[in-house]
């Protein structure tokens, strides 16, 4: 291989086409606002050129600093110093360490990004996993679900449980916060859903075990929103809400789709008694060609570059283009929206959608 196929292989190998539209755009801008926000630093009202040219490098400066390990950070204001002093004194070893300082520092912190990757890589197949592999038989029933975390991992979940008296549940529900926090709660959340459905005799019971679980054994300030559906005949639903957005219930008859809102605290907040009472079960029966759909709030808060919302008047119009598809295809279509409506802009939260339809 001769010099010029070596730096082509090394330098621009997997070069892809916008690649440096989006270094030069989302990335760059993404990565400012990541460095002042999660630094508490906030720029002034006003920025003209100087705030461009004098506060931003400042500011930035002093958040890249926070960033790093105490003792990184002291080395690289030693090779900063070594440099600058090198180029006062015209000192060609002082400017040279100076340099190579920062490309040290460089190497390490790629080497932690390289580690912590494989690292969620590994937490992003686990995840993936306990994804429903197949869906359970539900005689009279078309079943389709899509899960789309918006970093590696998410707080997002769908399950299908057994319960007794060979009775089937779907649970769709959202674990606050975000990343790999969230995602460790939920993996463990799902372990004690699997335990309580086995043994429960009513959702209510089962949703009941689940929210005191959760009070002793995560931190106060973990809660879980959800959404559940029990299937209780061949043509009836329970639907349960704990917080969640609502059910949206299409029904083939009157050619109209609705919101099903039944009340219910979220899991995790209040203490049995108070949860308990909180609970609302609704029963509906479904006739062919009705349908529910379960939805997570990364849907009607998916953002565009304008800061605008999905919202639900969005959600509204693309379900009635839709209604009559098959559970598939109207699934895909919202997730086409959606990405069309997001843009370039990156999402900030995880999408669950589940669509029950009654053949």
């Amino acid at each position: 291989m001769n010099l010029g196929s070596r730096l082509h292989d090394l330098f621009i190998r997997d070069y892809q086409t916008g690649d440096f539209d989006r270094l030069l755009t989302r990335d760059t801008r993404n990565t400012v606002d990541w460095y002042l926000s999660d630094s508490g630093l906030e720029a002034p009202g006003t920025r003209d050129w100087k705030w461009y040219a004098i506060q931003l490098p400042r500011l930035m400066l002093v958040a890249f600093l926070r960033k790093l390990l105490p003792a990184r950070r002291i080395l690289f204001a030693a090779g900063t110093a070594l440099f600058l002093w090198g180029l006062l004194e015209g000192n060609f070893h002082f400017i040279l360490f100076g340099f190579l300082i920062p490309v040290y520092l460089l190497f390490l912190e790629l080497a932690d990004k390289h580690i912590l990757k494989t690292e969620l890589d590994v937490a992003s197949d686990i995840q993936r996993s306990l994804l429903p592999s197949e869906l359970p038989d539900l005689p009279g029933y078309s079943v389709s679900f899509r899960s789309v975390p918006a970093s590696v991992v998410g707080g997002d979940f769908i399950r299908f449980e057994p319960m007794s008296g060979g009775r089937w549940m779907v649970m769709t529900g959202d674990v606050s916060g975000k990343g790999m926090k969230a995602a460790l709660y939920m993996v463990r959340l799902i372990s004690l859903l699997r335990f309580l459905a086995t043994t429960a005799e009513t959702i209510v019971s089962l949703l009941a075990g689940l929210n005191s679980a959760i009070r002793s054994q995560f931190p106060r300030q973990v809660f879980v929103t959800a959404g559940t559906v029990l299937f209780t005949g061949e043509d009836s639903l329970t639907l349960v809400r704990n917080g969640h957005l609502p059910f949206y219930r299409f029904t083939a008859e009157t050619n109209v789709i609705e919101p099903v809102s039944p009340k219910g605290a979220a899991l995790g907040l209040h203490p049995e008694k108070s949860f308990e009472a909180s609970l609302e079960a609704i029963s509906v029966r479904l006739k062919r060609g009705d349908w529910i759909l379960m939805i997570s709030d990364g849907v009607t808060e998916c953002m565009n570059a304008d800061q605008e919302e999905y919202g639900t008047s969005r959600l509204a119009t693309l379900l009635n283009r839709g209604k009559l598809a098959a559970p598939d295809t109207l699934l895909s279509a919202l997730l086409q929206d959606l990405d069309r409506f997001r843009g370039s802009h990156p999402a900030q939260d995880d999408i669950s959608l589940v669509l029950i339809r009654k053949d």
